[in-house]
């Protein structure tokens, strides 16, 4: 068995969240600008195209951790969760984002003798910090000006 085992099936349990994430923001980002929320369907266009680049680079270190992606064991009836209201949708983000930076943590010690995966994984917990920062600042926001004035902002 691989020594990397158990690294590689986080790494693949990241490839699902992560294919599951990209689908999910696809649609809030159609649903964000069909509702004429123009900055924030920007600001989730991006995120989504930065997700796709840490789903590449996942895989990429599963296959150098001498792995591949077995779809076999994954239940991939998972539905994405979809908002229509964008204020709901950013408190469930939070709660997605504290979530799996707890979870990230974990895997980063165990990644901690294979230095590009220890890398990449730093580089990942980064991102996603910042993308939970911006969404408590935004929480923050709506409680200070009211969700009518944030709407307004996001148009």
């Amino acid at each position: 068995m691989n020594k990397n085992a158990e690294l590689i099936k986080d790494l693949e349990e990241l490839v699902f969240g992560l294919n599951n994430q990209i689908l999910a923001r696809a649609i809030q980002c159609k649903i964000f600008k069909d509702k004429g929320l123009l900055k924030l369907e920007e600001r989730y266009r991006a995120h989504l195209k930065e997700e796709q680049e840490y789903l590449e680079k996942a895989i990429e270190e599963i296959i150098d951790l001498g792995g591949e992606i077995n779809f076999s064991n994954k239940n991939n009836n998972e539905k994405p969760k979809i908002f229509e209201n964008p204020i709901e949708y950013l408190k469930n983000e939070l709660t997605v984002s504290k979530d799996g930076l707890a979870w990230l943590k974990e895997v980063i010690k165990k990644s901690e003798e294979e230095i590009s995966t220890y890398n990449f994984l730093i580089e990942y917990y980064k991102d996603e910090e910042e993308d939970l920062n911006w969404t408590k600042s935004q929480l923050e926001l709506i409680k200070l000006i009211g969700e009518q004035n944030w709407l307004m902002k996001n148009i």
